[in-house]
């Protein structure tokens, strides 16, 4: 059996060529996150009509739109009556073998991100993730990978980043904020995009 879990390439609809294999994560950050996920919707319904090549769990699923269906537990608030993200991450199936999440910053605070990283990392390590927002550091806390709306790849610039929770200031050393109480966030890596 294959390695790849999901393989879309050549895509008629606007989404990226993507290969995610197994046990990754990989996150497409784009600003046009409802426009994004409702196209790999469309693609994962009817995959012939809409990409030139769809592989799932190894094999060419282009005629199994619903086997396809069933792999995916996606989470997008859009879709859901249920409006929180973890808990939406928490009922999923063991079935499911794909999770989608697809959420906009501005539904985001830190804390939220810090919860849904620590389950992922606690109880889904292993799992399969593919996640399209326009939230830097939702990516940067769970994505091995990520690519921006075209396919092409964002680098991690690995450090030490130390941000002001609520201004987002950079500082470049721990000392500026000695002698100060103000919440902070402590980053190990940081995606190369500007927001």
């Amino acid at each position: 059996m294959s390695d790849i879990m999901l393989k879309i390439k050549n895509s008629k609809i606007e989404f990226p060529d993507i290969e995610l294999l197994s046990g990754e994560k990989i996150g497409i950050y784009t600003e046009r996150v409802t426009n994004t996920i409702n196209n790999l919707i469309k693609i994962i319904i009817k995959p012939k009509k809409y990409t030139d090549e769809y592989i799932l769990e190894g094999m060419n699923a282009e005629e199994l739109s619903y086997f396809s269906r069933r792999i995916f537990h996606i989470i997008s608030l859009d879709l859901w009556k249920e409006k929180d993200i973890l808990q939406l991450l928490k009922n999923k199936q063991d079935s499911r073998k794909i999770t989608i999440i697809s959420v906009d910053k501005k539904d985001l605070k830190i804390d939220t991100i810090s919860e849904i990283s620590r389950y992922i990392e606690n109880k889904l390590s292993d799992e399969n993730i593919l996640i399209i927002t326009n939230s830097k550091d939702l990516l940067e806390a769970i994505c091995d990978k990520v690519i921006d709306e075209n396919g092409n790849p964002i680098n991690f610039e690995d450090g030490i980043y130390i941000k002001r929770l609520d201004n987002l200031e950079t500082f470049n050393s721990i000392e500026e904020i000695e002698g100060k109480y103000i919440p902070i966030i402590f980053k190990k890596r940081e995606l190369n995009v500007r927001e």
